[in-house]
C-alpha cells in the first residue's frame, strides 16, 4: 500500500499545482483584458455563494489533510506537502476569480441545488 500512496499523493500534488498555475495564468489574462477595457464592474457574492465556497474549501482541506496524514510514503515531507496544498486551495477558492467563476460555480450549479 505504501507504493501506491506515493503515486496517489504525487499525482494529487501535481494536479493541484498544475490547476493553480493554469488558474493563475487565466486570471492574469482576464485582469489584463479588464485593464484595457473602458468598462468597469464589481460583483459581490451573496451569503449563500460564500457559504458554498467555505464548505467546499473546508471539505477540500480536510480531505487533503486526511490523505496526507494517513500516508507513510512521504514521512519526512508531510508538512511541506500540506503547506503547498493548503496554499494552492486557498489561492484557488479565495483569490482567483477565474477559478470561482469558470470552474467552481458552474460545477456547483450542475451538482447542487441553487
Amino acid at each position: 500500500m505504501i507504493e501506491s500512496d506515493s503515486y496517489i499523493i504525487a499525482s494529487l500534488v501535481t494536479l493541484l499545482m498544475a490547476l493553480t498555475l493554469w488558474a493563475a495564468w487565466k486570471d492574469f489574462v482576464a485582469r489584463k483584458h479588464d485593464k484595457l477595457s473602458s468598462f468597469s464592474a464589481e460583483a459581490q457574492r451573496s451569503e449563500a455563494s460564500m457559504n458554498s465556497i467555505y464548505t467546499v474549501y473546508g471539505a477540500s482541506i480536510a480531505s487533503c489533510l486526511v490523505l496526507i496524514n494517513n500516508t507513510e510514503a512521504f514521512a519526512g515531507n508531510k508538512v511541506i506537502i500540506i503547506i503547498a496544498l493548503f496554499s494552492c486551495l486557498t489561492y484557488l477558492f479565495f483569490l482567483n476569480s477565474w477559478f470561482r467563476n469558470a470552474i467552481f460555480f458552474p460545477l456547483k450549479s450542475r451538482v447542487g441545488r441553487d
